[in-house]
């Protein structure tokens, strides 16, 4: 069991719930397949780095949607259940103790941050697939995946890119030309 990856995935499983917007009725539905998949997703990497079966937190769409009440229950469940199992000695989250408290605009900032983590790592997955095998784009992109997950700001990422970067022989011209 890696606690590390744990722990991102723990950060990762937060940042999907801030994502989810605050149902106006229970019976509100979504119909962003990509979010649910993206959730369900991280679940299954939970089951591999724990060696655990979290199913029972999966979503399982009706057709096309999910009742944002029941998404967000999950979510928020399995949060708390990975608190008790590996993160007691932390303070609870969503507590509202002293360690939870975060200004709203904090929590914007932090929303913003990990949507820019998803987007990026879904056009690195893009990027490798249309990429050769043996290309230093393809080897670049294939070493910056688990550190895009890694990353705790904007700073640390940009600064981790572009070391790797370097350490790959990728150019700024070739950066451009990948995330573009």
């Amino acid at each position: 069991m890696n606690q590390e990856e744990i722990r991102f995935l723990y950060s990762e499983l937060k940042g999907y719930l801030g994502q989810l917007p605050i149902p106006k009725d229970p019976h509100e539905n979504m119909f962003d397949e990509d979010s649910w998949n993206q959730y369900n997703e991280a679940v299954n990497e939970l089951n591999r780095a724990t060696g655990k079966n979290y199913n029972k937190f999966l979503i399982n769409p009706s057709e096309d949607h999910v009742n944002l009440t029941t998404f967000r229950q999950k979510i928020h469940g399995l949060i708390l259940r990975l608190h008790a199992e590996y993160f007691s000695d932390e303070p609870e989250p969503f507590s509202g103790g002293p360690g939870i408290v975060i200004s709203q605009n904090q929590q914007q900032t932090q929303s913003v941050f990990f949507q820019m983590i998803f987007e990026l790592q879904d056009k690195i997955d893009e990027k490798i697939s249309q990429s050769k095998d043996g290309s230093k784009e393809k080897g670049f992109l294939q070493k910056l995946r688990p550190v895009v997950r890694t990353a705790q700001n904007i700073t640390g990422l940009l600064a981790q890119l572009l070391t790797l970067a370097d350490q790959c022989g990728i150019d700024t011209e070739t950066l451009k030309r990948i995330f573009s």
